[in-house]
């Protein structure tokens, strides 16, 4: 078993009927299906949570159930976290609205209302309806994921990676190209990368802990390090070591610190002017 894992928090938000129920539970198994056959190399952990206190309408609005995906994805350490809801998502755009996503958050958001066959006054079974709301909530969820993970839509109608403008277009939608599959895995890879603090082991200390950071990600601190050029400091203060210099000097000729001078041997002398000019030049910096 591959140690590459991704996992994906699925929120489902407000209350679903038995119908919206099983579709869930068949497209959660059918987005597992296609993300295990096709990306082999790593883990899939889909954990799902019930929060029927975040919908309290009909309709809803979609910033707000991401910002719950986004509380709960880092409570909970995911990699995305998705809200799927049966209320109408609110928008400003168009008159549909059956999904919206936030790469910033790594989130995104479901709304099974306008998937299903009977929101356009088709007359459909309830076994029809779970498989038409389940095939088309996976496919969003197929096509989130690319997204979130930075790639581009695609013009194909036959691609996860289509904009769909209506919920029948998404049933069309089942494939990506070789290209789209090796872009997948090598954001996978650094998505999939474990973070220090999610490795098991025995607890560890704050100073532990910055040691084995500072020995994983080696490479990258001394790759920020040159790109700083830490060597041209003293040139780029040049104008600060001479502002501090001139503040010394004026300080030099007060008669307090002419008073304070004359009391003291050569030695505490060099030392307070020592101070003085460490003291002034981090001041000034």
């Amino acid at each position: 078993m591959s140690d590459r894992l991704v996992e994906i928090g699925v929120i489902v938000a407000g209350s679903l009927d038995e119908v919206d129920e099983a579709a869930v539970r068949r497209a959660l198994g059918q987005f597992r299906e296609f993300v295990t056959s096709r990306f082999p190399d790593f883990r899939w952990e889909i954990t799902s949570s019930r929060r029927p206190e975040a919908v309290a309408s009909n309709r809803t609005a979609p910033s707000a159930l991401l910002q719950q995906a986004l509380e709960e994805r880092d409570e909970q350490h995911w990699d995305f976290a998705f809200a799927i809801t049966a209320a109408e998502l609110e928008s400003h755009y168009s008159h549909h609205c059956f999904a919206a996503l936030s790469r910033p958050l790594d989130s995104a958001v479901f709304s099974l209302s306008l998937i299903d066959p009977r929101a356009i006054g088709r007359a459909a079974e309830s076994e029809e309806r779970i498989a038409t709301i389940a095939k088309r909530l996976s496919r969003l969820m197929l096509h989130a994921v690319a997204h979130l993970l930075g790639l581009a839509r695609d013009s194909s109608p036959n691609n996860l990676l289509f904009h769909p403008t209506s919920a029948e277009q998404l049933d069309a939608m089942e494939e990506l190209t070789e290209s789209q599959v090796e872009r997948h895995n090598a954001a996978l890879k650094e998505i999939a990368d474990q973070r220090l603090e999610e490795q098991t082991g025995n607890p560890t200390t704050s100073l532990g802990f910055m040691l084995r950071s500072a020995v994983i990600n080696a490479r990258e601190i001394w790759q920020a390090i040159g790109a700083a050029r830490p060597w041209e400091f003293p040139r780029r203060l040049s104008g600060l070591t001479l502002a501090a210099v001139s503040t010394l000097v004026v300080l030099l000729l007060t008669a307090e610190s002419w008073d304070l001078a004359l009391s003291q041997n050569n030695f505490s002398t060099s030392v307070l002017v020592l101070l003085s000019w460490i003291g002034t030049t981090t001041y000034v910096v």
